[in-house]
């Protein structure tokens, strides 16, 4: 029997008063069925047994659409909120979890394959035949992002300038996509030292992150705080009371 998995690269990011699909990746078995819970800090459920479409054919997706309505402005800001899904799975029943934040604003990614070709020239053309362009790379670089900011004690949703992360989310992407190359092609040798130069280079842009973090979480640039480093920081506290509290 297969194992059940849920795909889960990071938090569910959630913005208030905004309308916005959330889906579930399921695989380890044939999906017929899916229901939606929105619990918050208080597991009260703000979406009740909302039903999910469900769609594909292993890996099955399950997709919910959330008015703004669901989760209007005046809900306090939170990182203790929780997806639950319950799944009907080769005919069983199955609850998962997913931990959700609501927020202000999502942090996006703020590069395209061009951003990837101006670090190394001629990279669009050594991806393999099987790729259409380098976009679920992108994409898998920046979850890898958005985990490391979280494990640094930062919170995504708070980052102001999207393009404060642009280096370190274009050498990942190129460490990512070489040493996948390095499996389907010949000369894997030299896509493994590729790959292995850009995680370097991403451990430095990592380093050299200086972030407009909006603490006070008031959406404004005016009041950000300007600078902060993106390794070796960790914001548990404040003596502020004003300021976001990451608990």
């Amino acid at each position: 029997m297969a194992t059940l998995t849920v795909r889960t690269p990071h938090p569910v990011f959630v913005e208030r008063a905004r309308a916005v699909d959330t889906v579930l990746r399921v695989g380890g078995g044939t999906l017929t069925a899916a229901t939606y819970d929105l619990l918050d800090h208080e597991q009260t459920a703000i979406v009740d047994d909302r039903a999910a479409t469900v769609a594909g054919s292993g890996p099955y997706t399950a997709t919910v659409a959330l008015v703004a309505g669901d989760v209007p402005a005046t809900l306090d800001f939170s990182q203790a909120y929780e997806e639950r899904w319950t799944l009907t799975v080769d005919g069983d029943t199955h609850v998962v979890r997913r931990p959700c934040w609501l927020v202000r604003f999502s942090l996006r990614p703020a590069i395209d394959d061009s951003d990837l070709e101006a670090r190394h020239p001629g990279i669009t053309n050594l991806k393999p035949a099987a790729w259409s362009d380098w976009a679920e790379v992108r994409d898998k670089a920046f979850e890898t992002v958005v985990r490391r900011l979280i494990r640094e004690g930062l919170r995504p949703d708070l980052v102001l300038d999207a393009s404060q992360v642009v280096d370190a989310h274009v050498s990942k992407a190129l460490a990512m996509g070489f040493r996948g190359m390095a499996t389907n092609a010949r000369g894997g040798g030299s896509y493994i030292s590729q790959a292995e130069h850009y995680e370097e280079e991403h451990e430095a842009d990592f380093a050299a992150l200086r972030l407009d973090l909006d603490l006070v979480e008031s959406g404004k640039q005016a009041d950000a705080d300007r600078g902060e480093p993106g390794v070796g920081v960790l914001f548990l506290t404040s003596s502020d009371s004003n300021r976001s509290r990451w608990i």
